[in-house]
């Protein structure tokens, strides 16, 4: 979450106020997530 608001230019806590106030959870961005920027990169490896 911390990377997020970092890419948003936001600090966390008001990533989190603004994701309450748009009824989102911290849970529903990465599961319900499609965007190019969610998936795994190719050059990551698995552990």
């Amino acid at each position: 979450m911390t990377d997020a608001a970092a890419r948003m230019g936001l600090h966390r806590s008001n990533l989190y106020r603004k994701m309450r106030q748009l009824g989102m959870s911290a849970d529903d961005g990465e599961a319900n997530c499609q965007s190019p920027s969610c998936q795994p990169s190719s050059n990551s490896r698995s552990l």
